[in-house]
């Protein structure tokens, strides 16, 4: 049986401490977020006192164990509540799992979709299980006093907000993806994120960014989901196959240009009832 949501929640948030509510309030998000893509994930660790990071700097050093960061007391993110740790977590909830795996790279992608940054981005000392907010203070500002804004809005847009306006031309640009965000609840950047080269992605005329496509773009996984296709984030023939059959176009897997498919796509956005 499969570990429930509320079951990682509850976990999560007695581990995260107190930490600022927006951090809370994203980590939270990011829970739910990976939840849907059918991703099992856990908040390890959140605040820390000065005394529990000392304590871990300490380990490989002065006591047994491996070094396991590089932060004394006060030069965390962790000390001002700015940040939390995580891991993937086996099907049935008993297990953790610390292989920085597709998975594990997409909830990073996840987490700095919703303003995060990720440790397993540093180049001096990868921390993959990290996630913080700086809310554009440096430790020091921190440790003077200085107070982080954050804000408090959701980075992940309510589902069909309001119907689209596109040109039904049949050419995937920017404002088709955007609007397809919009329509699929996810951030709206007009942007198909870390995407590789194939006929599909070689047809969109506007707004791509091209990858290693190991995290993938979170509008083209909630395509995927709604069209039963496999959800790895790439846009690609299977996808394409998928989206002809559910819109009812000619099935060919591919996008043509202009394209039939896209013309269908572009006119249910403009109507609210993708």
């Amino acid at each position: 049986m499969t570990v429930s949501l509320k079951t990682l929640l509850d976990r999560s948030q007695r581990n995260m401490g107190a930490v600022h509510s927006v951090v809370k309030e994203k980590a939270i998000e990011l829970i739910k977020h990976a939840y849907d893509e059918d991703i099992l994930v856990q908040i390890s660790d959140g605040f820390r006192s000065h005394e529990e990071q000392n304590a871990l700097y300490a380990k490989g050093r002065t006591v047994d164990g491996n070094v396991v960061t590089n932060a004394r007391g006060g030069q965390s993110y962790h000390n001002f509540g700015l940040a939390v740790d995580y891991f993937l977590v086996s099907n049935d909830g008993k297990k953790a799992i610390w292989d920085v795996n597709k998975d594990w790279r997409r909830v990073a992608a996840i987490g700095k979709s919703l303003g995060f940054e990720w440790g397993g981005d540093w180049s001096s000392f990868k921390d993959y299980p990290h996630l913080q907010m700086t809310g554009g203070l440096s430790l020091a500002q921190l440790r003077a006093g200085k107070k982080p804004n954050l804000g408090g809005i959701s980075s992940l847009p309510s589902k069909g907000k309001g119907y689209a306006k596109l040109k039904v031309d049949g050419y995937w640009g920017s404002k088709t993806t955007r609007a397809l965000q919009d329509a699929l609840g996810t951030v709206e950047d007009s942007y198909m994120s870390d995407q590789v080269h194939n006929q599909a992605t070689n047809a969109i005329t506007s707004g791509i960014k091209f990858g290693d496509g190991k995290d993938g773009s979170m509008v083209i996984h909630a395509l995927q989901r709604k069209t039963g296709s496999k959800a790895d984030g790439l846009l690609g023939p299977n996808t394409v196959g998928a989206l002809q059959k559910y819109l009812g176009t000619p099935y060919d897997k591919k996008i043509s240009e202009p394209s039939t498919m896209v013309k269908e796509l572009q006119m249910r956005l403009n109507r609210g009832d993708l």
